[in-house]
C-alpha cells in the first residue's frame, strides 16, 4: 500500500518537499503530567489536524458534523497491550460502535490505521506507562506499519508529581497527605516504578531505541511560559501551528492554572486545603447523608466553611524532600539530558510553597463541627436536587 505524506520542511529549506514516509507519535504519559489537557486539545482539534496530515480518531454525529473522538479514546488500546480485558462501562464513550472489550478496541484501531494509511498518526494515553515489557514488544510489532515511531514522555518534579497524584487519589480523607507522601517517597527511592520516569524511559528506549524517545520537562515548559500541548504539537510532532485555525490555537493555555483562577485563593496552600476539605465533604455526604453532591457544590461548601471555621490540618515540609531527590534528578539528566526538551532548573521547582497542609481526616472525624457541616451539606444536597 502506498503511503505518501507531504511533510513541510519550510522552516529549514523554505520549501515543501514530498517525502514517502509515515510517522507515528506516541505520547505515553505518565499520569498527572498534563495528559488530560493534551488529549482534550488533540480531540477538539482533530479535524484541523487532519487537514495538515495528522490523524486523530474522529466520529460523525447525526448532523454530519465531524468531531474528534473522546480525549481518552486510546486508553483501551494501551489496556490491550497491558493485558487487561476491560469490558462494558470502562469503554463507554471512548470508542464508537460496539466496543465491548479491549480486543474490539484493538480491531477498531487496526481498521483506523488502515483508513488513514496516508496520514501521520498521533496517539496519546497515559496508561501506556503501565504496559509491561512484553506488552511494549507487542506494541512495537503493531507499529511496524509506520516508517518511524517517536515515543514522547513527560518528566515532572517528583514532589510536585506526588502532590498532584495525592489530590486525585487520596484527598477524600482516606489517607493523610504526610503518610501518603512519605510512603510514596520511600517507594520511589527504592526504585518503585510508579512515578519513576527513569524506569519508564528505559523501558521504551530498550524497545524503540533511545534516539526515538523525546522527553519534555513539565516544569521547564511552565517556566518558559508555554503550554505543554503546544510544545507537543508544534515542537515535537511538527504540526505547522502557524497554519492552524484560531479556534485550535485558543486551546493552548486554556487549562493552565485554571484551578488557581477558578477559586481565587490567595495562594496554592489555601487551594489545597479547600480541595481536601471539599473531597471530605463529598465522601461525608455520600456515607452519612445518602446524598451525592455536585462536584462544584462541594467546593463551594468548602470555601464558605473555610471562611468561618478553623480546619485542623496536617502539614509536611517539601524542601527537605526535594533536597533528598536532587541526586536522583541529577542522575536522570546526566543519562537522558540530550533527549530532554526544556530541561528544568533544579533550584527553581514549579511549586512555590515550602510546606503543604491538607485537612486531617482523623481530626475531622472527631471534630465538634459535624453539626454545622451536616446542616450545610443537607441544604446543598437539597438545592442540587440529589438525594
Amino acid at each position: 500500500m502506498w503511503r505518501s505524506q507531504w511533510l513541510c520542511v519550510a522552516a529549514l529549506l523554505a520549501t515543501c518537499e514530498s517525502v514517502w514516509s509515515r510517522h507515528a507519535v506516541v505520547h505515553v504519559g505518565p499520569h498527572k503530567t498534563g495528559t488530560t489537557h493534551i488529549q482534550n486539545v488533540l480531540s477538539v482539534a482533530a479535524k484541523d489536524l487532519m487537514s495538515h496530515g495528522f490523524a486523530w480518531p474522529t466520529t460523525t454525529n447525526t448532523k454530519g458534523e465531524v468531531h474528534g473522538l473522546h480525549a481518552k479514546c486510546w486508553a483501551p488500546l494501551a489496556w490491550y497491550f497491558e493485558g487487561r480485558t476491560a469490558t462494558g462501562a470502562s469503554l463507554t464513550g471512548r470508542t464508537p460502535g460496539l466496543i465491548d472489550s479491549t480486543d474490539d478496541a484493538f480491531r477498531y484501531f487496526t481498521d483506523f490505521f488502515d483508513a488513514v494509511n496516508s496520514s501521520n498518526v498521533i496517539i496519546s494515553a497515559e496508561v501506556f506507562d503501565r504496559v509491561p515489557m512484553e506488552g511494549i514488544h507487542k506494541f512495537h510489532l503493531f507499529m511496524r506499519q509506520f516508517d518511524t515511531v517517536t515515543i514522547v514522555i513527560v518528566h515532572r518534579d517528583p514532589v510536585d508529581h506526588f502532590v498532584s497524584l495525592y489530590t486525585e487519589l487520596h484527598s477524600k480523607g482516606d489517607v493523610a497527605f504526610p503518610d501518603f507522601l512519605f510512603r510514596s517517597m520511600g517507594g520511589f527511592l527504592l526504585d518503585n516504578p510508579v512515578l519513576d520516569v527513569h524506569w519508564l524511559v528505559q523501558k521504551y528506549a530498550t524497545v524503540f531505541g533511545l534516539d526515538n524517545v523525546v522527553i519534555v520537562d513539565y516544569d521547564g515548559v511552565k517556566s518558559a511560559g508555554k503550554d505543554i500541548a503546544e510544545v507537543l504539537l508544534c515542537e515535537v510532532i511538527g504540526v505547522p501551528c502557524n497554519l492552524l485555525q484560531q479556534s485550535t490555537l485558543e486551546l493552548f493555555n486554556s487549562s493552565q492554572n485554571q484551578k488557581w483562577r477558578s477559586f481565587s485563593f490567595s495562594n496554592q496552600q489555601e487551594y489545597f486545603v479547600a480541595q481536601g476539605l471539599a473531597q471530605y465533604f463529598y465522601i461525608f455526604s455520600r456515607q452519612a447523608l445518602n446524598c451525592t453532591l455536585e462536584h462544584n457544590a462541594a467546593y463551594q461548601a468548602a470555601k464558605v466553611f473555610l471562611k468561618n471555621n478553623h480546619v485542623p490540618t496536617q502539614c509536611t515540609s517539601l524542601h527537605g524532600l526535594r533536597r533528598l531527590l536532587e541526586p536522583t534528578s541529577a542522575r536522570f539528566m546526566s543519562i537522558f539530558g540530550q533527549n530532554v526538551l526544556y530541561p528544568p532548573r533544579l533550584d527553581t521547582p514549579s511549586f512555590s510553597i515550602k510546606e503543604l497542609c491538607l485537612p486531617d481526616s482523623v481530626a475531622l472525624a472527631a471534630s465538634v463541627w459535624h453539626a454545622p457541616v451536616t446542616a450545610a451539606l443537607k441544604e446543598r444536597c437539597k438545592s442540587s436536587h440529589h438525594g
